[in-house]
């Protein structure tokens, strides 16, 4: 039997057994906290949390050119303790191979944006090596991740009524919709032996 059949069979015994490594390919995440800016003027648009099926939506409005147009949306996320609780507990009932395996671990988030035509997609880990960790999640925000705006004409909005100044013409502002999806890609499950995490 080959090396490399046996490193492969003992690759496949500690995932069924350990569960220590598990690719979600996209499994939502629920109850994230997200906050949206759009820039240059760092102006609010979105405080919300993430539904059953990690999303979010909202909009944000622009002026037609010749008006300064919006160059990008700023995000930070925040995952707090309770978030990863539930997602963990949602996934042993789903998956058999994490059964049991513990909370700590280094996991994989990816977040997809989708502002019209302009589209983007952001990876990011979360290391929990112990308790202390899980605690200060909610004192550390993962990004800020920024989606440049590339071309405001290109994005699919529908008009609104802007309110003019005395003597100027009416103009309609744009009404630009958004939607964020946070999703868990993957988790790498610490063990424990004696000498702690290993």
């Amino acid at each position: 039997m080959s090396n490399i059949y046996k490193c492969f069979l003992i690759f496949l015994l500690i995932l069924v057994m350990g569960g220590s490594l598990y690719s979600t390919m996209g499994e939502p995440v629920p109850g994230a906290e997200i906050f949206v800016e759009l820039e240059p003027d760092d102006e609010p648009i979105l405080n919300n949390s993430t539904n059953d099926f990690g999303e979010v939506s909202g909009f944000f409005t622009s002026n037609p050119p010749p008006a300064p147009q919006p160059r990008a949306i700023e995000i930070k996320i925040k995952l707090q303790e309770l978030t990863i609780r539930k997602l963990k507990s949602n996934l042993e009932r789903k998956y058999i191979n994490l059964k049991g395996t513990g909370i700590l671990g280094k996991y994989e988030f990816k977040m997809k944006t989708d502002i019209g035509s302009n589209k983007a997609e952001f990876k990011f880990f979360i290391d929990l090596k112990n308790e202390q960790d899980l605690k200060s999640l909610a004192y550390k925000p993962s990004g800020t991740f920024s989606q440049s705006i590339s071309n405001i004409v290109s994005v699919k909005g529908s008009s609104i009524d802007a309110p003019a100044k005395i003597g100027e013409i009416k103009k309609p502002a744009i009404k630009i919709p958004f939607k964020i999806r946070l999703e868990l890609t993957s988790v790498n499950n610490y063990g424990i032996n004696d000498e702690g995490i290993k």
